[in-house]
Parts: C-alpha cells; structure tokens; sequence
C-alpha cells in the first residue's frame, strides 16, 4: 500500500500540505470540499506537490517535516517538480461513473462528505 504527502494550492497560491493513503479520494474530498476546515474555507483543491512512500510512519514524518519549513522553501520543492504549478490531479481521478454517483450523493446530501467517500470508494 502506498501513503503519501501531498501540497495543495489555490488560485493565490495559499498552500496546504497533508497526508493519505488515498490520495485519490482526499483530492475528491479537497475539490468537493466535502471537509469543513482551512482547504475548504480558502479554496485550496489544486495538487501542486505529492510524493510516495511505503509506510504510514514515513509519510506522517515528511509531513510534519514540510510543515515545519517556511513558506519559501515549500514553493522552491514544488518548483522543482512542477515550475508552472499545473494541477497534478487528473494522475489520480476517480472513473466518471464513480465521480457522477459522488456528485449525485452530495448534491442530494443524503450523507455528510466522509460518510459519502467511504460509501462509493470503499467497495
């Protein structure tokens, strides 16, 4: 099972990093914005950044290492991979047909936005 570290960005390039080992789910969640909190709140949905890893404790360490780092240093690493700040999303978009069924769930708001994501993408 892969985990990964992940930065996201918005349009004025406020930047958000975490962890998953769903990334594509947590991309659904972040442009959905199924999650109340600071992604949400400031439109922060555009994969930027990710990197892979084979353990949870290896991710959450990278994690908190790029939180630590100052806001100068976040753009150099994104810069390195990503120059134009593309979003990196479409490399881990869900099938239409599961991403139709997510749009009808929620737009119906028969579920909170975690209650929906486990629903469709847990089987």
């Amino acid at each position: 099972m892969a985990f990964y570290v992940y930065i996201l960005a918005n349009h004025s390039r406020m930047l958000y990093v975490g962890s998953t080992n769903d990334l594509s789910r947590r991309l659904f969640e972040h442009k959905l914005k199924l999650a109340e909190g600071y992604t949400k709140k400031y439109n922060i949905s555009k994969l930027v950044y990710f990197e892979s890893y084979n353990s949870r404790e290896d991710s959450e360490k990278r994690e908190r290492q790029l939180e630590g780092w100052l806001r100068k240093r976040k753009i150099g690493l994104i810069e390195t991979l990503n120059p134009t700040w593309k979003d990196l999303s479409f490399r881990f978009i869900y099938p239409e047909s599961k991403a139709k069924e997510l749009l009808r769930v929620f737009k119906n708001r028969e579920f909170d936005g975690v209650q929906i994501a486990e629903r469709l993408y847990k089987g």
